[in-house]
């Protein structure tokens, strides 16, 4: 989530903002793997704020500015590091 707040800066293009989510969703779906069973709820919360995510980014149009979405995509990936925090909290338990 980090490099992807990273990529929100206003000379990124809407492909470059993509291919971050794509990073992001490779990592969510490595993590949800592992974290299976574990902490079931948490990893539903984490489902969830990865979804809202996504699809904030797929509902940049393409002529779009990067600094038009920044802001809610950014509330949205901070969402999902909250979540995450929240799941790596309760694994550590």
């Amino acid at each position: 989530m980090t490099n992807f707040k990273d990529t929100l800066k206003p000379s990124s293009t809407v492909e470059q903002i993509q291919s971050a989510r794509d990073q992001v969703r490779t990592a969510y779906d490595n993590l949800v793997t592992a974290a299976a069973d574990a902490a079931k709820g948490r990893v539903d919360a984490v489902k969830a704020a990865e979804e809202k995510f996504v699809a904030a980014v797929n509902a940049v149009p393409n002529d779009a500015t990067v600094s038009q979405a920044a802001n809610s995509l950014r509330d949205e990936a901070a969402n999902v590091q909250g979540a995450l925090s929240d799941l790596m909290n309760e694994v550590k338990c």
